[in-house]
């Protein structure tokens, strides 16, 4: 793969590597297939590398490694083929339960209404999908999914709502994603997973191993509004390890 790019200063101890800005699978991989390599490399003074749609972020310490010697390096890297690290290595599949009753499908009219598509079919698509993670951002835990089916893709709202329940997922353009928390937002709600994605004593800011990570595949499956009741409240973390042991 070749994607033209550039790099320049973020702050004193952060470069920023830009690509064409444009939301691509392909170059998701090979963004992370970049940061496996150059992790690999355990260069001296490189900190922490974040990847979002078309950036790379490397944070460093200039008293162990000089902006001149470490430009090169990253130029010398990206031209090597990063896309050669297979950064699929290491994903895992997540499957997570969504409530689709039409209490917690707040936008089930204008989804209906842009798509020509009834509410039961659009539903269908939504579950039928194979999904990737692209990144997490915007808040702590909010996985940005891509792969959904194109017929289903729904512009955001104008006007955001000033409040979006947590555990909420919703539809922005081509891509699908979840709310871990209440927070304003302008996505179209489709529906809600009844899964806590941080537990009511953990701070978001707080470091944690989180288990859905990018290139993490993601596939959606219906329940009903009872058996919401049933898992509301059930911690992710918990749910995913013992989702993977069955």
């Amino acid at each position: 793969m070749d994607f033209p790019f550039k790099i320049f200063s973020l702050t004193e101890n952060a470069l920023t590597i830009q690509f064409p800005p444009q939301i691509s699978w392909e170059l998701i991989q090979y963004m992370h297939a970049f940061k496996s390599r150059v992790t690999k490399t355990k260069l001296e003074g490189i900190l922490n590398i974040e990847v979002s749609f078309y950036e790379i972020t490397m944070f460093y310490d200039p008293s162990k490694i000089d902006r001149g010697e470490l430009i090169p390096f990253l130029k010398k890297t990206l031209r090597s083929d990063p896309a050669l690290e297979n950064p699929l290595s290491s994903s895992a599949t997540h499957h997570i339960p969504v409530c689709y009753d039409l209490e917690m499908a707040l936008d089930l009219s204008k989804m209906e209404s842009q798509t020509g598509i009834d509410f039961e079919k659009i539903v269908d698509l939504h579950t039928e999908s194979e999904l990737r993670v692209f990144m997490l951002g915007f808040l702590p835990g909010f996985v940005y999914l891509g792969g959904m089916n194109d017929k289903i893709s729904c512009p955001r709202h104008t006007i955001p709502r000033k409040l979006i329940p947590r555990g909420s997922v919703g539809i922005a353009g081509q891509q699908t994603g979840i709310y871990p928390m209440e927070s304003p937002g302008g996505w179209n709600i489709i529906g809600r997973t009844p899964l806590h994605f941080f537990p009511e004593n953990h701070h978001p800011d707080a470091h944690t191993d989180y288990p859905i990570r990018p290139l993490d595949k993601v596939r959606f499956f219906p329940i009903s509004k009872q058996e919401y009741k049933k898992w509301e409240g059930v911690d992710l973390h918990s749910y995913l390890l013992q989702n993977r042991r069955q």
